[in-house]
């Protein structure tokens, strides 16, 4: 019945017609047609999850490959590192975004990540200012000692 019932609402029939081709009352064919949309919903879900998992693992072994680099002290690796820690942050939901990298509504978990990167860059004074710099959604700043070094 919930096959026929959800074919039914697609097809732009009411509740109503589709109880009365069923040979049930609306009530019934609503809850049946629920009954399938939860269940998609459901599976939509455990899709998404999966995803998501797997997507983190990928930016995850990026992070990891440019460890080094970023440690180093390498600007365009900073700013990559940088990039992958937003992109994790939108797959974890961590923060709101209103428009191309703006940070509008920052979580716990955000606030730790930040304080974890920043840390481990603390032997790193002029690497540490610009992804902070970055972190915090302001513009670039250049390091200290300017461009030439």
């Amino acid at each position: 019945m919930e096959h026929k019932a959800i074919a039914l609402r697609k097809a732009g029939m009411t509740y109503e017609a589709i109880g009365a081709e069923l040979g049930v009352d609306r009530s019934a064919a609503y809850k049946a047609v629920r009954r399938v949309l939860r269940r998609l919903a459901d599976e939509a879900d455990a899709d998404g999850r999966e995803w998501r998992a797997l997507e983190l693992e990928r930016l995850e072994a990026a992070l990891v490959s440019i460890a080094k680099e970023v440690k180093g002290g390498n600007l365009a690796a900073v700013d990559r590192w940088v990039r992958i820690i937003e992109a994790e942050c939108r797959l974890l939901g961590l923060f709101e975004s209103t428009g191309p990298s703006t940070v509008v509504n920052v979580g716990a978990e955000w606030v730790e990540v930040r304080a974890v990167v920043l840390d481990a860059l603390a032997p790193y004074p002029d690497v540490r200012a610009v992804v902070a710099s970055r972190l915090l959604g302001e513009p670039a700043v250049e390091p200290v000692g300017g461009a030439d070094g």
